[in-house]
C-alpha cells in the first residue's frame, strides 16, 4: 500500500543528554540511577539510568556527554526540553545509605 511517510516511535522511554563536568564522572557508572526535572514541569520527577557514557570530553568545557534513559509516564518529556539531572553517588563503604 505504499511507502510509510512516517515512523511512530515508543516514548515511553526517552533519552536525556546530560554533560557532567569530568571531575564528576569517575563517580558515574553504567546503570546507576538518576533523576531528572524539567521547569516545565515543577516539582516533578523523572527517574531513570545511566546507559552511556562518552569516552571524550569536550575541550573547552571540560565536560563528558553521559546518556540517560528517563521514564517517561504520560509522555509527558519532549524533543529540546530543558532538564536539569543528578545522580546518586556513594563512597566505597557507604553503600548502605543509597537510596
Amino acid at each position: 500500500m505504499g511507502t510509510p511517510l512516517v515512523e511512530v516511535a515508543d516514548l515511553s522511554v526517552v533519552w536525556v543528554w546530560g554533560e557532567f563536568y569530568q571531575d564528576e564522572l569517575p563517580m558515574l557508572q553504567i546503570g546507576q540511577e538518576v533523576t531528572v526535572t524539567s521547569s516545565s514541569y515543577p516539582g516533578e520527577k523523572f527517574r531513570g539510568q545511566i546507559t552511556l557514557i562518552d569516552p571524550f570530553i569536550d575541550n573547552v568545557k571540560r565536560t563528558g556527554r553521559v546518556r540517560l534513559d528517563i521514564q517517561n509516564p504520560g509522555l509527558k518529556t519532549q524533543a529540546r526540553h530543558v532538564c536539569r539531572s543528578c545522580a546518586r553517588t556513594w563512597t566505597w563503604g557507604d553503600r548502605s545509605s543509597y537510596r
